[in-house]
């Protein structure tokens, strides 16, 4: 696929039709997978690193180095959008709770929130400490945030979007 720019960031569309790529410099393009065509372009949300499709396929999640976080309908182009500020500092990533009710973002600092995408309210916020990969589990149950030397710590996400912390691994290693 020919690329405007060397991308940062690249994910394929939960259908495999479009592909989505953020850049460091800024701005996210959509690509149409078969022709390498760029269909779309996002360019409000500066350098966006951690960018997440929605499991339906029409939204994409776009974090902003600025706090705020994009939600992109790109079937409506790049005013088709909604966005709050999520965080005082840079946001590093989004991740889709599997329902597509929720979405959960992660500053440079390590604050966690949980959200309800539809209407940008926090619901939970968390303080974490070394955040990795933000992932879901498919059942939407856990969320998998961290890692301290071997102990990886989860939490649980509950229909309200509560959220308990509990570690997994071997202590003393």
């Amino acid at each position: 696929i020919p690329l405007a720019a060397e991308p940062h960031t690249v994910r394929c569309s939960p259908d495999g039709r479009t592909v989505a790529v953020s850049h460091p410099q800024g701005g996210v393009e959509l690509v149409d997978r078969e022709f390498g065509d760029i269909t779309a372009s996002f360019q409000k949300a500066g350098s966006s690193l951690g960018i997440a499709w929605h499991p339906g396929g029409r939204w994409l999640a776009i974090p902003s180095r600025d706090g705020m976080v994009f939600v992109w309908d790109t079937r409506g182009g790049p005013s088709s959008e909604r966005n709050w500020i999520a965080h005082n500092g840079a946001v590093k990533q989004t991740a889709w709770h599997p329902d597509g009710r929720l979405l959960v973002s992660e500053s440079a600092d390590g604050e966690i929130a949980l959200w309800d995408a539809r209407l940008g309210e926090k619901l939970v916020e968390y303080a974490a400490q070394s955040v990795g990969d933000l992932t879901f589990s498919p059942d939407g149950r856990r969320l998998g945030l961290f890692r301290q030397g071997d102990q990886v710590s989860l939490l649980e996400v509950d229909d309200g979007g509560a959220i308990m912390r509990y570690s997994v691994g071997h202590e003393g290693h």
